[in-house]
């Protein structure tokens, strides 16, 4: 008996129906794969806009990778599977130069540190990293424009990220929770900063903010206990809705003259602040915008505030919100604030 007989003989019959069954079985996994994509099945993604209904799936030693085309043929990176811990992306993929990282692409891949983006991504779509705790490096390539909402969040372990120059729009919540994050500076060509876009980067201590932007959107910076510094541009014209709440490093602060409005609750809970400047231009400051900003000793208001919302400067005790009689105002002569501050009797000095 040869060897390719005893082998034949010890395999038996159902050896080879086994390894069909196998074959069809990945066959199967593949298909549904790209079918759940396709169509619509399995993980629901929101796609990005223009893209075309067209897919691809590429196997290698690293893992899968699926990919979709946008309008100009460019390649979008949809879904990725792979046990490496470290992951240089190419600049093609099939012959398609990759233009981006569609949303949810490296969702929650807690085993991933380091990722580098190959020149030409020029948008990193929604979730498109969230959730990848153990990540520590990230090279973003010149030409980048879009980081869409999320794309960063709850990686915990992200301590710096340095953002190109090309990059002019970030989306809600881009680096909230990336708890690391030491520092940032962004670049010049930001306009707005949006919802919660650092919320509780809790080891943030400097934010470089160009003079163009002219928005700090509803929770931007909120819970970022560390940051001790923020220079506001000339060019701001609004402060949202708990902006800075809870960030009780903060010492000092100064509203330039082209805000409007500060939002209700901005500055809750800043327990370190101790000394505030309004600018001349202020029309409002909202309701409990400084409350419960316990070491606030000296505030200057100017004559162009009209309106102080409700516990404004307050703080909180167990009989509810009492005027905060350990800050010191000073404030023009006949002024609404002067006004103000005799109402719930503030210490007031009239210049």
């Amino acid at each position: 008996m040869t060897m390719t007989d005893r082998v034949a003989v010890h395999r038996g019959p159902w050896w080879w129906v086994k390894r069909v069954a196998l074959i069809l079985a990945t066959a199967l996994v593949i298909f549904l794969l790209i079918r759940a994509f396709t169509f619509g099945g399995g993980r629901r993604d929101e796609r990005p806009a223009g893209l075309a209904e067209i897919e691809g799936l590429i196997i290698d030693e690293t893992g899968m990778y699926l990919y979709t085309l946008d309008e100009d043929g460019g390649a979008v990176l949809r879904w990725v599977e792979t046990g490496e811990t470290a992951l240089t992306l190419p600049e093609t993929i099939d012959s398609h130069p990759l233009t981006a990282i569609g949303p949810d692409a490296f969702r929650n891949r807690a085993r991933l540190t380091r990722v580098a983006l190959p020149a030409g991504v020029k948008r990193i779509g929604s979730s498109a990293f969230s959730g990848c705790t153990a990540l520590k490096e990230v090279t973003l390539p010149e030409g980048l424009e879009i980081v869409d909402s999320s794309a960063f969040a709850r990686c915990g372990g992200l301590a710096a990220l340095r953002l190109p120059d090309s990059v002019r729009s970030l989306g809600d919540s881009a680096f909230s929770g990336c708890s690391a994050l030491a520092e940032m500076t962004l670049p010049a060509g930001i306009e707005e900063l949006p919802t919660s876009l650092f919320a509780d980067c809790s080891a943030l201590t400097r934010v470089s903010i160009p003079r163009g932007v002219t928005a700090v959107g509803t929770s931007a910076f909120s819970g970022c206990s560390a940051l001790a510094e923020i220079q506001l541009p000339e060019g701001l014209t609004a402060i949202g809705n708990w902006a800075f709440l809870g960030c009780r490093s903060l010492r000092t602060l100064r509203i330039p003259s082209g805000v409007r409005r500060i939002g209700d609750s901005a500055f809750f809970n800043c327990k370190g602040l101790v000394y505030v400047s309004v600018d001349e231009g202020v029309i409002r400051i909202g309701d409990y915008a400084f409350a419960n900003c316990d070491t606030l000793r000296g505030v200057t208001l100017p004559a162009s505030v009209t309106a102080i919302g409700d516990a404004a400067f307050h703080t909180y005790s167990l009989s509810g919100y009492k005027p905060n009689m350990s800050i010191r105002f000073t404030a023009p002569a006949g002024s609404f604030a002067e006004t103000y501050c005799g109402q719930y009797g503030f210490e007031c000095v009239a210049e």
